[in-house]
């Protein structure tokens, strides 16, 4: 037997309230099963851009940039041509980005495994990059930025 449409809704309805209800009544009495036990969790938080500014690493990636932009200016100053003049600055406004983004990523990928450790020690349940992750407000004891540095620039010759 085939139950009617505005049975079907009533009672999806219905099933629906009850789950709504026991819901709330979970949380209002903070329902958890006993045999569980909670451990608090623990969070930290990295600056990637202070990192960047303050380690060897970023120091190097910025010397770099430098260089290419310096390169750059120099063949545009000595040349006279306008328009090999222009096409200089416009290969330099492309390969700018280009490298800003290698380098990055390289930056990424040797922080990365640095911070995981760090993780791992702190037996951190995550940890977040500060400005880039829609964090509001941290506590500064969360921040793990100083550390990350130390240990890239022990890495970092």
């Amino acid at each position: 037997m085939k139950c009617p449409r505005s049975l079907q809704v009533n009672v999806r309805g219905a099933l629906l309230l009850a789950v709504g209800f026991l819901s709330a009544v979970a949380v209002m009495t903070d329902w958890t099963p006993t045999t569980a036990q909670v451990s608090p969790t623990r969070i930290a938080i990295v600056d990637v851009e202070t990192v960047l500014l303050r380690s060897k690493l970023g120091k190097a990636m910025t010397a770099e940039l430098n260089r290419h932009n310096d390169d750059a200016q120099r063949r545009y100053n000595a040349e006279t041509d306008p328009v090999k003049r222009q096409q200089i600055k416009l290969s330099a406004e492309k390969t700018y980005p280009e490298l800003r983004d290698r380098l990055l990523a390289n930056a990424d990928t040797r922080m990365m495994p640095i911070i995981q450790t760090i993780g791992k020690e702190l037996k951190a349940a995550a940890i977040f990059r500060k400005f880039e992750s829609g964090l509001i407000y941290t506590d500064d004891s969360l921040d793990i930025t100083g550390n990350v540095i130390q240990r890239i620039d022990a890495a970092t010759p």
